[in-house]
């Protein structure tokens, strides 16, 4: 057997180029060896397809102008959210300097998790089972079986598995399913305020954008957050992401939504996150869009991924520079690329999503199917 074709042959290892964008390009015809790129010049980036290949072309694309204005609203996000998840994936954990000396600018593959290009991680499983169960309007236990369907059976998974799961997650997934009540499943020491609810938190902007009573609207940003993580730290980054969200949903410039957000926990969260508001003090302080990249951390502390996330959003002019910012910050990359990613996608659309990004998320006809029903539900 032949170099390339021990490499191409899906018996050697199920995370080979058995599962790369060639399969799904318009180039392949049948199989990677039918490339006709391939056939042509033998390319680097067809044979090594770590990296994205340039001339991806996808035989089966999303259509954006088939889709009504409110499937256009939610996909924005979600997807926004998905593509920056898995923009982010191979390179997580990775360092800052090993971004400068090797900055993402395209779409990868294997890398940390050794999966192929497209796949997503916790952080937009969770989100679809979240989105998924909203569509049938809010109810903590079932946003909670489903998250025990996550884990075990790898319900909304790209590939059937679930990876890349925080132990903060496990831990009150492992309190639901000793049927504990879902609202005191979640982690309330100090410890435990990673960002695994801010990650999977966007879907509630939508539930809310039209409810008038401020102090629902909290308390159901409150409880999901609560569900994994219940502590106020958590919960309070989770209730200024979601009100940026509703705000920019609401047709407000970045700035305006990061301004009006603001005004929103000062006016209705000093008092009851009094201990927990220094924290969020560069936050507040309205101007985290003049910050030095050297100030931005990056890490999974919750308090550090919304900050890197917000600068991030707030720096850029369109979607790829949004969510490339929020990567070449090394450390969490994908999480900090999805919370951005969401904002990103949210406010500039889902045609601004690159195409060949936006076509190689992995079980994109199903995500799109969930958008589809959420506007349904949702925007009646």
């Amino acid at each position: 057997m032949s170099a390339l074709e021990e490499r191409w042959s899906p018996e050697e290892n199920e995370f080979t180029t058995k599962y790369t964008q060639c399969i799904q390009c318009a180039f392949v015809t049948d199989e990677p060896f039918s490339c006709e790129l391939y056939q042509q010049s033998k390319p680097e980036f067809v044979l090594n397809s770590q990296r994205e290949c340039p001339k991806f072309k996808s035989n089966n694309p999303i259509i954006i102008s088939s889709m009504d204005d409110k499937t256009k609203e939610i996909a924005g996000g979600i997807f926004g959210l998905c593509t920056g998840d898995f923009l982010g994936l191979p390179v997580e954990f990775g360092t800052r300097t090993e971004r400068i000396l090797d900055p993402v600018t395209e779409l990868r593959a294997y890398g940390t998790y050794n999966q192929y290009f497209g796949v997503w991680s916790d952080d937009t499983s969770l989100s679809l089972c979240l989105t998924e169960s909203l569509c049938e309007g809010y109810n903590p236990s079932d946003i909670a079986s489903k998250f025990i369907k996550y884990a075990d059976e790898g319900y909304w998974t790209p590939n059937g598995k679930a990876f890349d799961m925080g132990r903060t997650i496990k831990q009150s997934i492992e309190n639901m399913k000793e049927g504990k009540p879902p609202l005191l499943c979640g982690m309330k020491p100090e410890e435990n305020n990673g960002n695994g609810a801010l990650m999977r938190i966007l879907p509630a902007a939508y539930l809310l954008k039209n409810e008038t009573d401020e102090k629902v609207k909290i308390r159901i940003v409150e409880e999901i957050c609560s569900l994994t993580h219940a502590h106020p730290i958590s919960k309070l980054a989770c209730i200024f992401y979601t009100e940026t969200a509703i705000r920019l949903l609401k047709k407000d410039l970045p700035f305006l939504a990061y301004a009006n957000a603001i005004d929103f926990v000062l006016k209705h969260c000093s008092r009851m996150y009094e201990m927990v508001m220094p924290l969020y003090s560069r936050v507040f302080s309205g101007t985290l869009q003049i910050m030095p990249e050297s100030k931005v951390k990056s890490g999974g502390f919750v308090v550090e991924s919304l900050e890197a996330a917000m600068w991030s959003f707030l720096k850029s002019n369109k979607y790829a520079e949004c969510v490339l910012k929020a990567v070449n910050l090394g450390e969490d990359t994908d999480s900090i690329a999805s919370i951005a990613g969401g904002l990103g996608g949210i406010y500039y659309g889902i045609e601004n999503i690159p195409e060949n990004w936006l076509n190689m998320a992995a079980r994109k006809e199903d995500i799109l199917t969930l958008c589809k029903t959420f506007a349904d539900k949702v925007y009646k």
